[in-house]
């Protein structure tokens, strides 16, 4: 074997372990959790900024509007349909967006699996096939662990999304008849919670890192190699 196949395959072995750590960091995430933060962080700023508007609204001079209360009760009853419909929407499309993006974590699961597997093949020594195999083993779990995350998080939107749904319903009938400006509110700030759930699936489905060029200078020779960008 050649002096510079020698030279590359430790350069890769060093790549190897430098990577490692991270890897762990990636291949034991919580990915459910990382979901579920996203979604919180925007329903805990609407529930914050209606809070903010219920205390502030009494004190803030507004000016008179002409409306009625049979106004208010006709756009409550305009916009009950449209909500529901809305939800059933989002109960659909989340599951869908989710099994399409799954298939495809399973596809780029398997050209991982046998990249690493190929690369197997080139090292004979124990401690490196022992390094090669942490590398298979973290990947691996990585993938499992992503794919276990965004089912799981799936499961808990399109619960909370079908409550939702027969929750403005019921708000309809019970608020309507006290308050139909108060429903209309409700309503809103529902329906911004469970778009606001789209997102993480959205973010994580369409997000991925470009491939740049990067040089590296091995032994004064120039070598130009595709990674994915940072």
């Amino acid at each position: 074997m050649s002096e510079s196949e020698n030279d590359k395959k430790k350069k890769d072995i060093e790549d190897m372990k430098k990577r490692i750590p991270k890897l762990k960091k990636l291949a034991f995430e919580n990915y459910y959790r990382v979901l579920l933060k996203q979604w919180l962080i925007p329903i805990g700023f609407v529930v914050i900024g209606s809070f903010i508007g219920l205390v502030v609204a009494p004190f803030v001079p507004l000016p008179s509007l002409s409306s009625t209360p049979s106004d208010i009760q006709n756009i409550a009853e305009t916009v009950i349909a449209p909500s529901i419909t809305m939800c059933g929407l989002f109960i659909t499309f989340v599951p869908v967006i989710s099994f399409f993006y799954i298939q495809e974590l399973k596809e780029e699961q398997k050209e991982a699996i046998e990249s690493l597997q190929e690369e197997k093949k080139r090292f004979s020594e124990e401690e490196d096939l022992r390094i090669v195999n942490s590398v298979y083993d973290l990947v691996h779990t990585f993938w499992y662990n992503l794919r276990i995350g965004i089912l799981k998080y799936v499961r808990t939107y399109l619960i909370v999304a079908i409550f939702t749904l027969f929750f403005i319903a019921y708000l309809y009938i019970i608020l309507s008849l006290v308050s139909a400006a108060l429903f209309i509110v409700t309503d809103i700030c529902l329906l911004v919670i469970i778009l606001s759930g789209v997102f993480p699936i959205i973010k994580v489905a369409l997000l991925k890192p470009a491939r740049i060029l990067v040089r590296h200078v091995i032994s004064q020779e120039i070598v130009e190699k595709i990674e994915y960008e940072d």
